[in-house]
């Protein structure tokens, strides 16, 4: 029993209680600063996926760039396998919270196809481009069968 005792008595309480008290204050005050700033984004909903061949598609001028606005589209058409419009993007953007208008959407989608990033299937439709390997591709190490090139 004295044992026990003398492993009590050897305990920092006070020390423990004062950090205890501290952490306390320090937590009060980023709660309030957590009420004072608005809802941020998780991390998970930024990651992107990986590279494609669309997304990798080589840089032509300014632009043939895949900017965060062309990569959700992208994302977009990549979801919508029978292609999608110009409307039906914006409005899936829009529905991911992102602030969009189908002007711009209808600007980007034009670039993009003017660079191969897309193909326009028919009057206002859009999709990615088929998968067939191109020189760009192959060379680059994207898309294809690895055996299906033969110089």
């Amino acid at each position: 029993m004295s044992s026990y005792k003398e492993w009590l008595d050897a305990m920092p309480v006070e020390e423990i209680d004062r950090r205890v008290s501290e952490l306390e204050v320090e937590l009060a005050t980023l709660r309030s600063l957590q009420k004072l700033r608005p809802h941020r984004q998780s991390t998970e909903s930024r990651v992107k996926p990986p590279a494609t061949r669309a997304t990798a598609a080589p840089k032509r001028g300014r632009g043939g760039r895949v900017t965060p606005e062309r990569q959700r589209i992208l994302d977009v058409l990549r979801e919508s396998p029978g292609g999608a419009s110009v409307q039906q993007v914006a409005a899936r953007l829009r529905d991911r919270g992102e602030q969009t208008s189908e002007t711009g959407v209808a600007a980007n989608m034009a670039r993009m196809t003017k660079y191969g990033m897309l193909e326009r299937v028919e009057q206002g439709r859009y999709q990615l481009p088929d998968e067939k390997p191109t020189t760009v591709s192959l060379l680059n190490g994207h898309g294809g069968d690895e055996g299906a090139y033969e110089p």
